[in-house]
């Protein structure tokens, strides 16, 4: 029997308006699917339209044509709150700046996906505790990411706070595919 399926994207397109002409095609007709386990790279040259296929994938842009299944959902054509909701359920994202958020510490970033999903209690405390001991930086649980931190002590906490709500997906940009250990 196959892994399941956790994500699966059918005849994506995607366009920008360009300043002059004909708009720009980014994605035309991107077909995908992706089972439980698997790491998926998707690399190309600079505007080849990788970060808008993960940015439609993780319904953060809505695709012109095609359609996203969370495991055989449908969920590119919701409303605006249930993609929220679903984003929250499946996803977990490590962006490329991190974006930690400055005034919470490492923990309380960690936290914050579980802080709008499922709800911080004690669970989720002790495997935010983990997840950050794991990625080598459990000592730094009450540091806030302004104190002058390397750039990898930012991409451990943002994979660890990825990993707190133990999505079905992660997607991650590339500075961020070298951070330590997998949460899974």
């Amino acid at each position: 029997m196959p892994p399941e399926t956790v994500l699966t994207a059918r005849g994506l397109v995607k366009r920008f308006a360009a300043p002059a002409g004909a708009p720009i095609e980014v994605l035309a007709g991107v077909d995908l699917v992706v089972r439980r386990g698997e790491l998926v790279v998707i690399e190309g040259p600079s505007g080849s339209g990788k970060s808008t296929l993960l940015n439609v994938l993780g319904l953060l842009e809505d695709a012109d044509a095609g359609e996203v299944c969370f495991a055989d959902r449908p969920v590119s054509t919701l409303g605006r709150g249930a993609k929220s909701r679903e984003r929250g359920r499946w996803l977990g994202f490590v962006f490329q700046s991190f974006l930690l958020l400055p005034a919470l510490t490492a923990l309380e970033n960690v936290l914050l996906g579980a802080r709008y999903t499922t709800g911080v209690d004690a669970e989720r405390r002790r495997r935010a505790m983990a997840l950050l001991e794991r990625f080598g930086v459990g000592e730094r649980r009450d540091h806030h990411p302004t104190s002058s931190r390397a750039a990898s002590s930012s991409a451990s906490r943002s994979a660890a706070r990825c990993s707190t709500t133990r999505p079905s997906c992660s997607r991650t940009s590339q500075p961020a595919i070298s951070t330590t250990p997998t949460a899974r």
